[in-house]
């Protein structure tokens, strides 16, 4: 039965709305009333031909060949605004189209093998089913292809595209994806509470009703090498396939009052690192990897290799943090049907949540934390499960999974999309538009020569041009306001840090009037634990670790002569998934005292640890995922004295001055065969040969700090520590 109006009820903090014109169909309606000419195309002519893998994979599909003159015509005129008409189920849908730019002004395509790669692009178009404000539908054309969507109440979506069989050309399809016989049965990982609405949140969690983002979001896609091989192993097909599914998924965000934009395309031409990650989570985890900095405001992997039909997001509202980035994995094609729906939901879905979405059987919603709907099965949290819409699901929800589907008309619903809108208007790394973008670019970012009170920040900028940065250090736990100091120089000193204390360091870079989205880095400064400072994680006595963290710390005894020794008072990690891994020796080429480190909670077989080289050194290497966190550890430090056997075998030799300003000098009764000196993270900074008795180390060009001198006899090899003035 056909519905000439669809009323759609949304409980809401304030009150109940009727649904009204959405903005493109808003668009469309100022056009038609300017009187501007919709120049009329017939894209596809019927076929009656049959083709029973077709007919097996979708229901009350319509075939079709392409009529390579409109589509010609369309690509070469690229008209401001056109008319198409699409034969579907036995009817005629007549779509109205305005047209679209979906990239942003700095454009940026390039692959693993190839930069600055130069591409073509078609023509987009964004609009509505002729007649019928409560629709909406996307179009792309290429000189010789063309692809769509429509969404609709009469049919749902409709997908408009070629068949993917070998060598098809000509041939093309128009399907509702309620019709396919079998439908993924995609899932998202992401977790709704990985921050607390409640306090992550408040402003953005407020319902009432939005007008408009006043920023645009520019967008870094990442494509893997099946994605690739699928389009022919072309990049100029690859670009095509991706600028179709941007611009379908940019139409829903548009047809919202959220403006995106594609900034930047890398693309694998030969086999990618993605492959073998396992599931959406494994491939995330790489992704961030691989790629931890972008030339976009939040960036998507896109892959086609696991065939999971799932995806993840690193966090609930990453942008302008280090969370911003999030995994689709996509199903193309399915019996040589295209799928483009469903790659635009998954796609659609994982940046809804790194913009600041939940899922909608979330309890968060109706200013009471229930959920909007039931789709899922279940609820993430603590409410009552609520049924299905009956007039299908919006985009934040798991609707695919039941007889009502995600109705794309829709778009993210009232709630969400409030949510949305009010997030991204309370960024301020965000551009007012897709244009003036400003991207930090800073990768490398490195802290040595770390003492007790000081440290060297430093970092790399990609930008070769850039000039001007901001930096600000933070102890772990402490949320004052960030008091950041502009530099010139990307090599920084940093004073008057505290003894054994976790810090942040932030990086961001200034481009005229605006600045980026900060990155930071942990490092802990050095403690005096041979006098009787705690080793804690990064929470301190009082709180627990975070995730993704990943870093070193040596404890050196003070005295030559002297080894450390660790005995952990409480240990618990999340198990299986966060590893402290404890070396004997400087760095972490040293043999391991727990082999495969320890993880979970420590039992008696774990510990006291000692260290046996001849430094008496320990190194510590912590690495946590993303997901869940523990109460962290602490641990005692002894510095214990040598046996004299020990000593009288490799101690024979002296060094002096210590502190150094200039030349250290050593002096030894053995053969010294090679000098190294390391810095406090383990690293390596030179190395000589010696062969002699005696040698100065030239150290008037290193920064003030702490290092360790490696000096290897033909019996072992013998660490101790230095100060730099």
């Amino acid at each position: 039965m056909k519905k000439s109006l669809m009323v759609c009820f949304i409980l809401m903090s304030i009150g109940i709305f009727a649904q009204t014109p959405k903005t493109i169909a808003q668009k469309i309606t100022h056009l038609e009333t300017q009187k501007v000419n919709f120049q009329k195309f017939n894209v596809l002519n019927i076929t009656t031909k049959k083709n029973s893998k077709i007919e097996k994979a979708v229901k009350n599909a319509t075939l079709a060949t392409i009529d390579q003159n409109s589509i010609q015509s369309i690509y070469q005129q690229k008209l401001e605004t056109i008319e198409i008409s699409i034969p579907y189920n036995g009817s005629v849908v007549d779509v109205v189209l305005y047209k679209v730019n979906p990239f942003s002004e700095g454009l940026y395509v390039e692959t693993n093998l190839q930069k600055n790669v130069q591409y073509t692009p078609g023509i987009h178009y964004q609009g509505i089913v002729k007649g019928n404000t409560n629709s909406v539908a996307s179009f792309n054309f290429f000189e010789d292809k063309f692809n769509g969507i429509i969404s609709a109440d009469d049919f749902g979506n409709l997908n408009v595209g070629k068949l993917t069989s070998e060598n098809n050309k000509s041939d093309y399809i128009v399907y509702s994806d309620m019709n396919l016989t079998e439908t993924p049965n995609w899932h998202c990982e992401t977790d709704d509470f990985a921050k607390d609405p409640a306090i992550d949140q408040p402003e953005s969690m407020h319902f009432e009703k939005s007008s408009m983002t006043e920023k645009c979001v520019t967008m870094y896609y990442e494509l893997d090498y099946h994605l690739y091989f699928f389009n022919d192993s072309s990049i100029d097909e690859t670009m095509d396939w991706l600028s179709s599914t941007f611009n379908n998924m940019m139409t829903l965000y548009n047809n919202d009052d959220i403006t995106i934009a594609l900034n930047h395309v890398f693309i694998w031409e030969t086999q990618d690192p993605y492959q073998g990650s396992g599931g959406s989570s494994g491939y995330l985890d790489k992704f961030n990897e691989v790629r931890p900095n972008f030339a976009g405001d939040v960036g998507q992997l896109i892959g086609a290799f696991d065939n999971s039909g799932g995806g993840v997001a690193a966090t609930i509202d990453g942008l302008c943090n280090d969370y911003n980035y999030s995994y689709a994995g996509v199903n193309v094609t399915y019996s040589d049907v295209p799928t483009y729906s469903w790659t635009i939901m998954v796609m659609t879905h994982e940046n809804g949540h790194v913009l600041g979405s939940r899922h909608t059987h979330a309890c968060v919603w109706n200013g009471n934390n229930t959920a909007i709907d039931g789709c899922a099965g279940f609820v993430e949290g603590s409410c009552p499960l609520p049924g299905s819409p009956a007039g299908g699901g919006t985009l934040m929800s798991y609707c695919h999974l039941q007889s009502v589907g995600i109705n794309f008309n829709l778009g993210f619903g009232d709630q969400p999309k409030t949510v949305l809108i009010n997030n991204i208007n309370s960024q301020e790394c965000l551009s007012t538009d897709c244009v003036s973008v400003c991207f930090n670019t800073v990768e490398d970012i490195n802290i040595t020569n770390i003492t007790m009170t000081e440290a060297v920040l430093s970092w790399v900028d990609a930008d070769e041009d850039a000039d001007t940065w901001e930096y600000a250090v933070r102890p772990v736990g402490n949320n004052d306001e960030l008091v950041w100091t502009e530099t010139s120089t990307n090599l920084v000193n940093l004073e008057n840090l505290e003894p054994n204390t976790f810090y942040n360091a932030y990086i961001r870079k200034i481009c005229g009037d605006m600045v980026t989205v900060e990155f930071l880095e942990l490092f802990v400064t050095d403690g005096d634990f041979c006098n009787g400072d705690i080793l804690t994680d990064s929470g301190g006595t009082t709180g627990g670790y975070s995730n993704n963290e990943d870093y070193v710390r040596t404890i050196v005894p003070t005295n030559a002569g002297e080894n450390v020794k660790i005995t952990f008072t409480s240990f618990n990690v999340e198990n299986n998934n966060d590893f402290l891994y404890i070396h004997d020796g400087v760095d972490t080429d040293a043999p391991e005292l727990y082999e495969g480190g320890l993880t979970g909670t420590l039992g008696i077989s774990e510990g006291p640890f000692e260290a046996t080289n001849a430094a008496g050194a320990i190194t510590l290497h912590f690495v946590s995922n993303n997901t869940f966190i523990r109460s962290g550890w602490e641990a005692e430090v002894e510095c214990l004295t040598l046996g004299v056997d020990d000593l009288d075998a490799y101690l024979d030799f002296s060094y002096y001055p210590n502190p150094v300003t200039n030349l250290l000098n050593i002096v030894s009764k053995n053969e010294i065969l090679e000098a190294s000196i390391f810095n406090m993270e383990g690293r390596k900074l030179s190395n000589q040969d010696i062969k002699d008795l005696s040698t100065q180390l030239d150290l008037s060009s290193y920064p003030t700090g702490t290092y360790i001198i490696e000096l290897k006899f033909k019996e072992k090899p013998v660490q101790f520590k230095i100060v730099k003035k």
